[in-house]
């Protein structure tokens, strides 16, 4: 007997086949979720919890199994969407993610868009409870996240096709399009970071080599959701994986060079992750790097003094130039001093070296 044949009992006494969506609440609190009468006839019936010839553990696994054939959250249903017009096509696709002019096989202006979402329903009802819960969206997506990863893998995609006068249909994008549900809770606050704020999916970023460095500085979403499982679904709904810039980390240090005394445990914090950044900073990202140091009194000295690049060094020979600026103790071992420019010793001279690799150091020598 096939899975579809199934039936099974729900809340409201009934008995239904498995293929009209009957759900198992795992948690035994979907009734936050669904309005009352889609729990009476969609969830399975509270007898089927008690046990009669297997151990609970064995039940419990089939229950949430292909097997079963049962849902354990409110189901994503495919859905079509017609279209008349090219340009109402191109709004669509450009909403969607594409950004590019679609190749059209036929001469007609009808459209096809196969479509993923939860039902008008559901929406609905979510919305209506926002006056008691701001949270939410943060809870109702959580849920999301932590179904198989069955649930949603064949959701996180449409398909925009055109037809034919014949009625042919030839899809039109090979690019993977955002469907519906993914734009929705691409503007809710439905991701946790790791402070336990809810934020929008495109505040946050996931954890990778290329944002380790900015851990403590950019908002990161929980590490409980940042999965191998759910790496794709948080990049389509907008999480990053890629640091934004040094910017962030400029203006920390921008910050404490206000400061009187400032901590040196912050200086050498924003200065090790700005050297850890640099090591896979784009060209453009570099020059912002090296151009601030040049231009602002941005690092730190032995004698807690603030300068340019061009005004101090890694080391410091008392007897030729006695009293040169020396970068401090805690930072003068990063990668970072030799990349901006900085001299590895004190001369009496102008350091010719850097000068001439750095043009803005000189402008910075000038003045």
């Amino acid at each position: 007997m096939g899975v579809n044949a199934y039936q099974f009992v729900t809340q409201d006494g009934y008995r239904r086949p498995v293929s009209e969506g009957i759900v198992y609440d795992v948690h035994n609190d979907l009734d936050i979720f669904v309005p009352d009468q889609w729990h009476k006839e969609r969830v399975l019936h509270e007898d089927y919890r008690v046990l009669l010839y297997c151990k609970e553990e064995d039940w419990r696994q089939w229950l949430v199994s292909r097997r079963s054939g049962l849902l354990t959250f409110v189901p994503l249903i495919p859905m079509k969407h017609h279209l008349w017009s090219r340009d109402e096509l191109r709004r669509l696709l450009r909403k969607r993610g594409f950004k590019e002019d679609p190749y059209y096989p036929y001469v007609t202006s009808e459209f096809i868009l196969d479509d993923w979402d939860f039902d008008e329903e559901h929406w609905d009802y979510w919305e209506s409870l926002l006056e008691e819960n701001t949270e939410f969206w943060g809870h109702l997506f959580a849920r999301v996240l932590a179904q198989p990863k069955r649930y949603w893998s064949k959701a996180t995609s449409a398909k925009a096709s055109q037809v034919a006068t014949t009625g042919t249909i030839r899809t039109i994008t090979h690019e993977d399009l955002l469907p519906a549900w993914i734009l929705k809770f691409r503007d809710l606050p439905c991701l946790q970071d790791t402070h336990g704020n809810y934020r929008q999916p495109a505040e946050l970023l996931r954890r990778t080599p290329d944002t380790e460095s900015l851990l403590d500085v950019e908002p990161f979403v929980r590490a409980e959701l940042d999965t191998e499982a759910t790496r794709q679904l948080l990049i389509n709904l907008g999480v990053r994986d890629t640091p934004t810039g040094p910017d962030r980390l400029l203006d920390r240090l921008r910050a404490l060079s206000t400061v009187d005394s400032p901590p040196v445990y912050e200086v050498e914090k924003w200065c090790r992750c700005l050297d850890q950044m640099l090591t896979r900073c784009s060209t453009e990202e570099f020059q912002a790097v090296r151009e601030a140091f040049a231009r602002e009194k941005l690092i730190l000295t032995t004698d807690s003094e603030w300068v340019y690049t061009s005004k101090v060094f890694l080391n410091a020979d008392e007897e030729d130039a006695p009293g040169a600026a020396v970068v401090h103790s805690a930072i003068r071992d990063l990668a970072l001093w030799h990349k901006v420019g900085v001299c590895r010793a004190s001369h009496r001279r102008p350091c010719t070296e850097m000068v001439n690799r750095n043009p803005i150091g000189q402008e910075a020598l000038q003045g």
